[in-house]
């Protein structure tokens, strides 16, 4: 395994594949643990490390997805009431926070609402976004509980049912409730325009120019501006982590130590559609029972300069966490991902072509 390990490392390295951190584990034990590149930052352009802090884009759901059952829990609420208990203005009914959970609402996506009736030279906010489906009443997909489509609004309103609910702000009950019990010191709720402060080791995120075969930063570039004006949006994303922090999460997961075993079981557990149609998804956790690895959990993220995923094979304890800062080419982050899977269950692998 190490020697394939470090195959595939060589093979990275020599035809530049990857910017950023890769670790896999089995429990707390690192089997191969590699960093590529560069922070990117302006001012100093650092080597990453291994501690370097990545904005994690969707793989920020599984904070917000455990986030909100501890919140309902602690308050004792139910998460299969209807949301305007808590936002009696949405337009919409019958909607509770289990749908929000597991992207069964059919409350349409906000990126569009958002590019066609915001200031764009204005940065948004979670209220921004909530003031504006109620004033705009964009028609839902589906009826809750109907179909399942994947929905960035959902987890927007989550953090803010957070915040209703708790009387403090999303960021600070993630670090009560999650980062602190579990020693993650290098994790953070953070949005970097809306509200920047000076972070060492930070990796900046790079766009690549295909005209210019180049890597950019998108804020210079008109056609990336929603990571100005949607920066202060939160729950959907902008936890920001590192390689170890997310291991220690992920064997949090595996342990329930620290974490509540309960709805840990709850957010890794299959959703259900009418019709009792089983979907591989439960909340903030993309779900895949494979006859021969068992069952896996994981989750990616995508964002102008970030490519990340978060992956846990729950049956025999592994993980593979993969966080980048200048995506170039997705099928390449895949393919290595791929070749590591296979690495670790000692299967044949194929090492990434680089074109």
């Amino acid at each position: 395994m190490k020697t394939n390990f470090e195959s595939l490392d060589r093979h990275i390295r020599h035809n530049n594949l990857f910017n950023g951190n890769i670790l896999v584990a089995h429990k707390e034990v690192i089997i191969y643990q590699a960093s590529f590149g560069f922070t990117n930052d302006s001012k100093q352009n650092n080597l990453i490390n291994a501690d370097t802090i990545f904005e994690l884009a969707s793989v920020s759901k599984q904070f917000t997805a455990y986030a909100t059952l501890s919140a309902f829990k602690t308050a004792k609420e139910d998460i299969d009431n209807d949301i305007r208990v808590f936002i009696p203005n949405l337009p919409y009914e019958d909607i509770t926070t289990r749908n929000l959970l597991n992207h069964t609402s059919g409350i349409p996506d906000y990126f569009q609402l958002l590019s066609e009736n915001w200031d764009q030279n204005k940065i948004a906010c979670n209220k921004d976004v909530l003031d504006l489906i109620i004033k705009i009443k964009p028609k839902v997909y589906f009826f809750p509980n109907e179909k399942w489509e994947y929905s960035n609004t959902g987890y927007v309103l989550l953090a803010s049912l957070i915040e209703t609910i708790s009387g403090i702000s999303f960021a600070e009950f993630i670090d009560n409730n999650i980062f602190n019990p579990i020693h993650m010191q290098s994790s953070f709720v953070y949005n970097r325009r809306f509200k920047p402060k000076e972070i060492n080791n930070y990796a900046y995120g790079m766009v690549y120019n295909e005209a210019k075969n180049i890597f950019e930063s998108p804020d210079n570039i008109a056609d990336y501006n929603a990571v100005f004006y949607l920066d202060g949006i939160q729950g959907d994303g902008t936890v920001h982590s590192t390689i170890s922090d997310l291991l220690k999460w992920n064997n949090e997961i595996l342990n329930k130590t620290n974490l509540d075993e309960n709805l840990v079981d709850l957010m890794l557990s299959n959703t259900q559609i009418i019709n009792n149609k089983k979907i591989e998804y439960g909340m903030g956790w993309i779900i895949n029972n494979d006859a021969k690895l068992g069952k896996i959990v994981y989750h990616g993220g995508s964002w102008p300069g970030y490519s990340t995923y978060n992956s846990i094979y729950l049956d025999s304890g592994y993980s593979i966490i993969s966080l980048c800062n200048q995506p170039k080419n997705l099928e390449i982050e895949q393919q290595i991902i791929i070749a590591m899977e296979n690495i670790l269950f000692d299967q044949p692998f194929q090492l990434p072509n680089g074109e």
